[in-house]
This record gives C-alpha cells, structure tokens and sequence, in this order.
C-alpha cells in the first residue's frame, strides 16, 4: 500500500488533498527515487520499444538492400549477356566484312592476271595491227609507185590506147601460158 503524503506548495493559495495512486513529486518527500524508478523503467521501455523499432527498420533496410542487390545481380548479369550477344553479333557481321573483302580482293586478282593475259594479248592484237599496217603501207608506196610509172603512159588518147592494148596482150599471154610457151618453143627453138 501506498503512504499517502500531502504535498504543501507555499505558492498555492488553497491547500489540496491527498492523493493515493499518485503521490506529487515534491523535493522533501520519499517518492523521488520511486518516481526516478518509475520514469527510468518508462524510458527503459521506451528506449527498448525504440531500439526494437530500430532493429526491425534496421532488418528491414538490410533485406530490402539485399533485395536490391539480387535485382541488380539480375540487371547487370542480364546486360552483360546482352552486351555479350551484340560483341558476338558484331564479330560476325566484322567477319562477314572481311570475308567479303578477301573475296572481293581474290576477285581484283584475278581480273588483274586476266588483265595481264589481256594485256598481253591486246600488246600482240597491237604489234599485229602495227604489221598490217606496215604491209599496207608498202602496198600503197607499190601502188603509188606503179600508179606514177603508168600515168606517163596514159597522158594521151593514144597512148591510153596502147597501154591498155599491151596489158590484155599481157593478160591472155599470162592464162594462155602453156599455149604461148608452145607456140613460141616451135618456132624460136626449131632448127629450121
């Protein structure tokens, strides 16, 4: 049971009853150190209510990190499968390249060893052209040449008419050979 205790405050005008489930806190009386208990057990249990509200938000916090963590384990294992998959996409299409380079380089080759055999035959194409050109040459200065030997023959009407009678002459001597030569062995060659 609990000692009832007035508590007399000179600055009070009215003096006031007792109370017995809470005795005030005076200085002179017995109940500091109860009320010192009381109010250390109160903040104990706050201070543990606390500290426990804490520790969970605490516990909490550490899970949700976790939590986070594993996401971006997840994220970051998922972008480096993903960066993965484009260095891979990109050698290959880098493969691609230099395959179609060496092919097309193979190709340059061979349309210069083909140039070359071109090249070879367009320089005998050219010498050929260049020696037909040399026969033509000399069968125009011929024919010029015969041209300027005949053109005193056919300056005149006359002489028009015996070089063109001279060159048949010539001409059915040349298909009538084996008869000319027999006619002529008769009489140049028979001892008369």
């Amino acid at each position: 049971m609990v000692p009832v205790v007035s508590c007399y405050n000179p600055a009070d005008p009215v003096p006031r009853p007792p109370l017995m489930h809470q005795p005030p806190p005076c200085l002179w009386s017995p109940w500091p150190s109860v009320l010192l208990q009381e109010m250390s057990l109160i903040g104990c249990e706050r201070l543990e209510d606390q500290l426990n509200d804490l520790t969970e938000l605490h516990q909490h916090e550490i899970l949700n990190l976790k939590q986070e963590l594993v996401s971006m384990e997840e994220k970051i294992a998922y972008q480096s499968y993903e960066r993965a998959q484009d260095i891979q996409e990109a050698l290959e299409a880098c493969q691609t390249r230099i395959s179609k380079m060496e092919l097309q380089q193979q190709q340059q080759q061979l349309v210069q060893r083909e140039g070359l055999e071109n090249g070879t035959a367009r320089t005998l194409l050219g010498k050929l052209i260049n020696v037909l050109l040399a026969v033509i040459a000399v069968l125009l200065v011929f024919i010029s040449t015969l041209t300027n030997c005949l053109v005193p023959l056919m300056k005149t009407r006359s002489r028009t008419f015996c070089t063109l009678f001279l060159l048949i002459l010539l001409v059915v001597s040349w298909r009538n050979w084996m008869v000319v030569s027999w006619f002529t062995g008769q009489f140049v060659w028979s001892p008369t």
